[in-house]
């Protein structure tokens, strides 16, 4: 009988199969466990932010883990967090904090080392003049705006 329900998948998940003292079988079926698609969404768009912190951008990685954040909490609903919804939760928090991390050590690299800054500052002179035709700098000036020198040097 158990291979009959097998083969013909009348019954997809159970637990046990058993004779009942008048010779019926008794089938304990086992619940099937509740799929929840924002938790899936969760892991997915954290494993997503996960990965884009790799490409060293700032602000995809900190908007995929934000959603994954919002999705893994959604999904919760009045009930216990499930295991992909706390583990999208987790590694979101974790792709946030590497991301943080390295846009920070950056930022500080750059504007801690004169020469670094030298070479960022020129770059965003040449951009500009590229794009508008003047120099950052001389559209401050247009508007008032005088940088320190500490900031050139």
């Amino acid at each position: 009988m158990l291979e009959y329900l097998k083969r013909t998948r009348k019954v997809q998940a159970f637990h046990r199969l058993h004779f009942s003292q008048n010779g019926d079988y008794i089938m304990e079926i086992k619940p099937q466990p509740k799929r929840n698609g924002f938790a899936t969404f969760s892991l997915v768009l954290a494993i997503a932010a996960l990965a884009s912190t790799l490409t060293m951008t700032i602000v995809i990685p900190i908007f995929l883990a934000i959603l994954s954040i919002m999705f893994g909490l959604l999904s919760r609903g009045n009930t216990s967090m499930s295991n992909h919804a706390l583990a999208g939760v987790i590694v979101a928090c974790s792709a946030l904090l590497i991301n943080i991390a390295v846009g920070g050590f950056s930022f500080f690299i750059v504007f801690s080392n004169s020469d670094a800054k030298q070479q960022y500052w020129t770059m965003v002179n040449d951009t500009y003049e590229q794009m508008t035709g003047l120099t950052f700098d001389e559209i401050l000036n247009e508007y008032g705006i005088e940088l320190p020198e500490s900031l050139h040097d």
